[in-house]
């Protein structure tokens, strides 16, 4: 084989193996900026419920085990759950799309996708603490203090 061919084989072989760890590694980037922009929205997210208004509960002592395992938060609020609807939509209105907010026996629901990736979703549950009595009366500083609560199911990726 002469020198010209030996060049374009080594040029072919260099050239195919070089793509192989680049796109792995835009992929790994990609996952990485997925991530940490999911990481970002939920502190967005989290810091709505921060301030006088609102006080985070024990999601577990609330409604069983396994809720802050899966990163599920609780909160109640002095604020009406009209209000807190109208907060969270403003709140996620930048990089997240939902249906409207659907009412169900007394609580307000909504589900939420990413925008930039809508493998992501995330959703709220605004109710008011007076329909959750078996819930709250027994919890110190709760019942009469506040108007609203908030169940946070934070964004994950959805798997099929």
């Amino acid at each position: 084989m002469n020198l010209p061919c030996r060049a374009l084989l080594l040029l072919a072989a260099l050239g195919s193996c070089a793509g192989t760890p680049r796109s792995a590694s835009m992929k790994d980037t990609a996952k990485k900026d997925s991530l940490s922009a999911v990481t970002a929205y939920n502190r967005q997210i989290l810091d709505l419920f921060t301030g006088p208004a609102f006080r985070e509960l024990d999601c577990d002592a609330l409604y069983g085990p396994g809720m802050a395992r899966r990163g599920v938060h609780c909160f109640v609020s002095t604020l009406k759950r009209e209000e807190l609807t109208a907060r969270i939509s403003r709140g996620v209105a930048s990089f997240a799309e939902g249906a409207e907010w659907a009412e169900n026996y007394g609580q307000f629901d909504r589900f939420y996708r990413l925008s930039r990736n809508p493998a992501y979703s995330f959703s709220f549950g605004v109710s008011r603490v007076a329909y959750k009595d078996l819930i709250y009366r027994d919890q110190p500083g709760v019942w009469g203090h506040f108007e609203s609560d908030v169940i946070y199911s934070p964004i994950a990726r959805e798997t099929k």
